[in-house]
């Protein structure tokens, strides 16, 4: 997660909104899941956090823009780093991201 921090200020791309809902909504339905899990229901959940959906989707915006930045500079990194999804292309895309956070060099955020 550090260094997903680390890589987010270098991520220039606009996020859309519908992207930004859509994870809002995956995430809540998530909580529904657990929810449902543990034997309650939603409302319930959010009558012991005592907020309404409206709210809890307000608290979940940040995060959620975050999620969907991050998803989209890796998109970025790896279409441009040529990472072909095999075996290794998650620990290569992970090793080029900690490369780029931490290295100082102009060059190396170029590659972003």
């Amino acid at each position: 997660a550090a260094t997903l921090d680390a890589f987010l200020p270098l991520i220039t791309v606009d996020v859309p909104q519908s992207l930004v809902e859509r994870e809002i909504d995956r995430q809540v339905d998530n909580l529904r899941q657990q929810a449902k899990m543990h034997g309650l229901e939603f409302s319930d959940y959010l009558n012991h956090l005592k907020k309404t959906e409206e709210a809890l989707r307000n608290e979940l915006h940040p995060t959620a823009e975050k999620a969907v930045k991050i998803g989209l500079g890796l998109g970025e990194a790896v279409k441009r780093e040529g990472i072909k999804p095999d075996e290794n292309a998650g620990r290569e895309a992970i090793a080029k991201l900690v490369e780029i956070a931490t290295s100082s060099s102009q060059k190396a955020k170029n590659k972003l």
